[in-house]
């Protein structure tokens, strides 16, 4: 997948290499090529996996030199956002706690880009969190939300308490 190499190109980058290192320039490549077929998700199921992957890799590398696979990226991961704040598979009607985290690290990650990150995406993203948190303050796979008070979820792990704690952690931090 197109995430797999976006995440070993960005060890590269954090280690202070630049877009002309091999493996840099071959996940680059990938992202150009996803980005002009109009598909920089997961290729079998959508997932927001890769394309979140391949943001936030462009935004570490250079947010100037690669702003116009940026700015689609993040178009297409706005979109993608369900009317109740989460984001998942793009037939499913729940939000997706594994998946919405990689799209509050990439709200995040715009930000420190220079995007313009809506803000009725970071609150109907809040809300989401917020009811989607089981009582006992864990998070499940794919988030029940009732629209109004906590309610009990299913498929609660400590994987994916931890995915619902650091997106809210990164939403907090978001300076709108």
């Amino acid at each position: 997948e197109l995430g797999g190499d976006c995440l070993v190109a960005l060890t590269f980058v954090k280690d202070g290499k630049g877009d002309n290192h091999p493996q840099v320039a071959r996940a680059v490549k990938r992202v150009q090529e996803a980005c002009s077929k109009g598909n920089p998700f997961d290729s079998q199921t959508k997932a927001l996996y890769s394309g979140g992957i391949a943001f936030i890799f462009l935004c570490e590398l250079d947010p100037v030199k690669y702003r116009r696979e940026i700015d689609y990226i993040f178009g297409e991961i706005i979109k993608r956002q369900q009317p109740a704040g989460g984001w998942s598979y793009p037939n499913f009607a729940t939000g997706d706690t594994s998946q919405t985290q990689y799209a509050a690290l990439s709200l995040w990650m715009a930000k420190n880009a220079g995007l313009q990150v809506p803000m009725d995406s970071a609150e109907r993203l809040a809300g989401w969190l917020l009811r989607t948190q089981d009582p006992s303050g864990a998070y499940g796979y794919q988030g029940i939300d009732n629209g109004g008070q906590r309610s009990p979820q299913q498929q609660i792990s400590i994987s994916l308490t931890a995915a619902g704690q650091a997106t809210g952690e990164k939403l907090w931090r978001l300076p709108l």
